[in-house]
């Protein structure tokens, strides 16, 4: 749900009251949550990208895929490695495999010690779906580029701008 911080009181027993205004009607959620405890998470809004060019981008990713005889899924992972949103992670030797079973593009680059501790270290990337307009841009700028370098055919530049502006338009997930 989109809406803007309006105003934070803090209160002398250490507590804060936070005021919202929302951009959306919470009077369904209020009869059911007004006197229960919560779990709150505030975090910058960014535009989600939309289902064309989702849509698009699976499009020029299965034709990357046949034009290279290799499965989608693979062609998807390598252009995340490529142009894709993620970082490095330093986990503690315990944990490793339950970090490796909840993120599926990663890479491991080696193990390390500190104070005693084994460190396994990843290289992660953050799946497309998780991406706002402007990190999805950027990941089918790439794929079109990749497609072009492969002779095949692309949607017009203006058509592809005009799928990125529906992002702006589009407040759902795509």
């Amino acid at each position: 749900m989109k809406g803007r911080i309006v105003d934070y009181l803090f209160i002398r027993n250490g507590k804060g009251r936070l005021t919202l205004d929302l951009d959306e009607d919470f009077r369904h959620q209020w009869d059911r949550l007004h006197d229960k405890d919560v779990d709150i998470s505030i975090k910058k809004y960014s535009e989600p990208r939309t289902l064309r060019a989702n849509a698009y981008l699976w499009t020029l990713i299965t034709e990357i895929g046949n034009a290279l005889r290799q499965d989608k899924e693979d062609v998807y992972e390598d252009m995340l490695h490529r142009y894709g949103q993620g970082g490095a992670v330093a986990v503690q030797e315990q944990f490793a495999l339950n970090f490796e079973k909840t993120n599926k593009y990663t890479e491991f680059l080696g193990m390390s010690e500190l104070n005693g501790k084994t460190w396994w270290h990843y290289r992660f990337w953050v799946g497309s779906h998780e991406y706002n307009r402007e990190e999805f841009s950027i990941l089918l700028d790439g794929v079109i580029q990749e497609a072009k370098n492969l002779g095949l055919d692309v949607r017009p530049r203006e058509e592809i701008e005009a799928m990125l502006n529906d992002m702006e338009e589009n407040h759902g997930r795509g």
